[in-house]
Formats: structure tokens, sequence, C-alpha cells
């Protein structure tokens, strides 16, 4: 099982390993149906797992009707860091980490004659990622699609600086980037974020 629930009064919490296997994509999409009124808070902590499933999330997610938080809690990495950029709040620890790359598809295997339509595919996935690194951060094509092709892994404090999350939590302090790039000092964030009197 790669992910697991937890439902309270206020939201319900999603808690991802690897990114979901088709049947577990379903379960998870039950879940979101189920209390479309209800915030979503995902935790993070994934290797990553396959380009279209990641995507089919982050997809979803954009077009959920309440709040998405999502929060890095330790890695973040690969397909994963699609689901993350689907939140509102995009939550990191300081030493949490992630890495991005190209595209990749998982168990899935080419024919000759399947090869060049894949070829595309994978080429119009490479720009979409690009896209949404653009529209969901402070940098610009440019920056991400070099980041992109070295495979680069960040730290938390290097994702807040360049937009991937706009929450920052180090050890005493709390910061938040607000849509007009303006960076905050925030008190008991996290605990009014996450607090639910009824579990």
């Amino acid at each position: 099982m790669t992910f697991n629930f937890m439902e309270c009064s206020k939201h319900n919490s999603f808690y991802f390993g690897d990114v979901l296997t088709s049947q577990e994509m379903g379960e998870f999409l039950n879940w979101l149906h189920k209390e479309p009124d209800k915030d979503i808070f995902i935790y993070l902590d994934s290797v990553g797992g396959d380009y279209v499933t990641g995507i089919n999330i982050y997809t979803t997610l954009m077009h959920f009707p309440k709040h998405v938080i999502t929060f890095n809690t330790n890695q973040c990495l690969s397909a994963s860091t699609l689901i993350y950029l689907a939140g509102d709040y995009r939550i990191s620890y300081k030493f949490s980490y992630f890495l991005v790359h190209e595209p990749r598809l998982i168990n899935v295997e080419l024919r000759k004659k399947e090869f060049s339509r894949m070829s595309k595919y994978i080429i119009d996935a490479d720009q979409e990622y690009l896209d949404i690194m653009v529209e969901r951060t402070v940098k610009d094509r440019n920056f991400w699609s070099d980041l992109i092709k070295k495979e680069t892994v960040l730290t938390g404090e290097e994702s807040f600086e360049y937009g991937l999350s706009n929450v920052l939590v180090t050890r005493n302090k709390t910061f938040l980037r607000d849509n007009d790039n303006n960076i905050y000092e925030v008190k008991d964030f996290l605990t009014e974020l996450t607090n639910c009197k009824e579990m």
C-alpha cells in the first residue's frame, strides 16, 4: 500500500509513499469524491513513480473544490513533485529535499511501431512538466529546464527560494510566500492548519 487515509472533522489527510498504482489511484479518487466539502492535507515522503499517474493526480487535485495542502515531510522525488505542486499551501521542512528530472514512464513496453508515437508523448510530457513548474513557481522556463536536464536535488530552502514550496518550516520559525511573492514570518501556522479536535 502506497498511501494511507485519515479522516477528521476539519480535513481529510492522505499519506503518500510511492506514486499510486492504477488500482490505488481509483481508491484515492473515491475518497476525494466522498467528501468534497473538506480540505485535503497530503503528506509526502515519496521516491516518486510513473509520470502519467502523477499528472492524473495533479490534474484532479487542481480541480478539487476545497483547499489542497501538500507537505514534504522528508523527500519528494520525481513524479511525486507533481502531487506536491498541486497544493495551495506547499509546505517543506528546511531539511526536506526534492528531485526534479525529465518525466519517465514506468512499466511501458514499446513495440517498434509504437516507438514513434511514444517518443512524441515523452517530448510532450517534458513540455507539460515545464509548463507546470513555471506556472506554480517563481522561476522561468530556462531555469527549470536546466535543473530538470541535470536531474537536480533541491533542499527545502532552495525549494522555497525557487517557489516550488511556499511555506518553509525551520527549527524555530515558519515562513510563508504569498501570491505576490512577498515573504512573511508566520507564527502557529502549522498548528492552526493541521489542528483537528475530532479524530
